[in-house]
């Protein structure tokens, strides 16, 4: 079937789950191959590959025969793909791909049994994978390069074990980990840097930390202190370069899109920001910034007022609807992705359920 390439074309991937929906999602590319998790309705959820045509859609490997083996996290690390899985045998570990059923194998048993070492936060940094996974009692921080010898604790340049991560960014050439200090619960938290050796892994702030997006050479974060007051902080990876750039933000969401740094304040509302308060300008009445992306210079989202499709060239008037894929409801599109300059995203048109489409611009 001939594609159309006309601006503004939208549609059905395939209708991968006819029975209801297959729910795509962790939606990563890889040159011009999206990877994402879906459920058929037959083999449960597995691994699933797509060129953007019907013919060109379908799964990499049941890693679960007979249940699901649910993977998650999928990133993109130098060309390969690295993700969480269960295959019903080792517990959820640390899985590679290559994009092909013999090329998709475990990377290691990092934690002996069934329970697994549950491999989050999985970030791509120097060709490596980084990840939070539990050996024994303890949550750790572990770097791997795709097999079980080079899977490894990342510690600090004093021998201490970054524990409990919670989330991992990159910016400035180096890895930003907050480190919970009770656990996985919100409350105080080490914010971590490396550059992925022993020497380098070093302390750089506390406090309760999170959301941190990369802009140009720096980290931005939220960080609301001891005292709950939220404040915007920038950091370009040392102690004395990590500072407060907004005393008070209303918000808990940021994003980095395309250089431009975008706001979601605690009303909802879309805003660009050049980090300043004075340089925040509202764009839309109500969004979420999870999953912002930029195609050739225009943004696009999801309103959660229409919930729809829209698009922003970063100005007020240039901010507006992109699609209506369900007419006569909400088609709530999910997980936006970037692929070849078009948009991946899943989206339930009234008809087929949540499924995988495709936009071009």
């Amino acid at each position: 079937m001939e594609e159309q390439r006309d601006a503004g074309h939208y549609r059905l991937v395939r209708d991968i789950n006819p029975s209801g929906g297959s729910f795509p999602r962790d939606l990563v590319v890889i040159g011009s191959t999206l990877y994402f998790s879906a459920d058929d309705g037959t083999s449960g959820r597995e691994l699933w590959r797509s060129d953007g045509t019907k013919a060109g859609t379908w799964r990499v490997k049941n890693l679960r025969p007979g249940g699901s083996s649910k993977p998650r996290g999928l990133v993109n690390v130098n060309g390969t793909l690295y993700l969480s899985a269960n295959d019903g045998v080792h517990g959820r570990e640390l899985w590679k791909s290559n994009g092909t059923e013999r090329g998709t194998v475990m990377v290691t048993d990092l934690h002996h049994g069934s329970i697994g070492s549950y491999p989050r936060h999985l970030t791509a940094f120097h060709g490596r994978v980084y990840f939070a996974g539990t050996a024994g009692q303890q949550n750790l921080l572990w770097r791997s390069h795709g097999t079980g010898a080079t899977t490894r604790q990342v510690k600090s340049g004093s021998g201490i074990p970054v524990m409990n991560p919670t989330e991992l960014a990159v910016a400035a050439g180096r890895l930003f980990v907050v480190s919970r200090d009770g656990g996985c619960a919100p409350g105080p938290s080490t914010i971590w840097t490396t550059d992925g050796t022993q020497a380098g892994t070093r302390s750089i702030g506390s406090g309760d930390a999170g959301n941190f997006v990369a802009l140009n050479a720096n980290m931005y974060f939220i960080n609301a202190g001891q005292r709950g007051h939220p404040r915007l902080w920038t950091s370009d990876g040392t102690r004395s370069g990590t500072l407060v750039v907004m005393p008070k933000v209303p918000t808990s969401e940021l994003a980095v899109v395309a250089g431009r740094f975008f706001i979601v304040d605690d009303d909802g509302k879309l805003k660009i920001s050049d980090g300043t308060a004075a340089g925040t300008e509202p764009l839309h009445a109500n969004c979420s910034c999870p999953g912002l992306v930029d195609i050739g210079g225009t943004t696009y989202f999801t309103s959660l007022s229409t919930g729809e499709l829209w698009s922003t060239d970063g100005t007020p008037g240039g901010t507006m609807q992109a699609v209506d894929i369900d007419p006569s409801g909400r088609s709530h599109p999910w997980h936006l992705t970037a692929a070849a300059g078009d948009l991946y995203f899943l989206a339930d048109d009234g008809t087929h359920g949540r499924e995988l489409w495709r936009y071009v611009p």
